[in-house]
């Protein structure tokens, strides 16, 4: 038979590590931080959508030997934004649930969408990736359809059935009983 180990009591307060806030009488678990304010994220962000916006590309023209330096913006993306950052998308959506960090994250979403839309509205480029990933999104290119159907209900042989059945045929909406035959 084995025996239980029982483990030593936690210490009140645990040594104060860089990025993270201690709360007296709580524990703190997981990984530390990436980013200690909000203003350091916010700065970040700013450079990586900096950096997509000057973002460009060398091009070999016929008549040169030189590439030429032409500027080519890239489409942000939040899996991009979060490497970026040293983390991964879910992390990224996390410190959206700290009050501090909420405005933040919403920005940064928002610029990646209307990203995502300017490129579907404007370049002339294949659009099916861009479209695939805005449906995770929310978008949706569904269609509305509206269909009303008029039927009319004849039951044959209504002096056969009992009264409480036809009673309910009656009061079936837009339901009408043609023919009463009963003796």
């Amino acid at each position: 038979m084995s025996e239980i180990a029982t483990q030593e009591k936690l210490p009140e307060t645990i040594p104060k590590q860089e990025n993270t806030t201690i709360v007296p009488g709580k524990r703190s678990v997981g990984k530390p931080r990436i980013f200690g304010k909000p203003e350091e994220m916010e700065a970040r962000i700013e450079e990586y959508f900096d950096k997509c916006e000057k973002r460009t590309i060398n091009v070999f023209l016929k008549d040169k030997t030189e590439p030429t330096v032409v500027p080519s913006p890239k489409i942000p993306t939040i899996a991009e934004l979060a490497a970026e950052l040293g983390m991964d998308r879910m992390t990224f959506y996390n410190y959206a649930e700290r009050d501090e960090y909420i405005d933040i994250i919403k920005k940064a979403r928002n610029r990646i969408l209307a990203a995502m839309e300017s490129s579907m509205i404007n370049d002339d480029k294949p659009k099916a990736g861009i479209i695939f990933v805005a449906k995770n999104y929310g978008y949706t290119d569904a269609q509305e359809i509206t269909h009303r159907a008029d039927f009319v209900l004849q039951i044959s042989g209504l002096r056969q059935l009992p009264t409480e059945i036809v009673d309910k045929v009656g009061e079936i909406e837009e339901a009408t009983v043609i023919s009463e035959e009963r003796k």
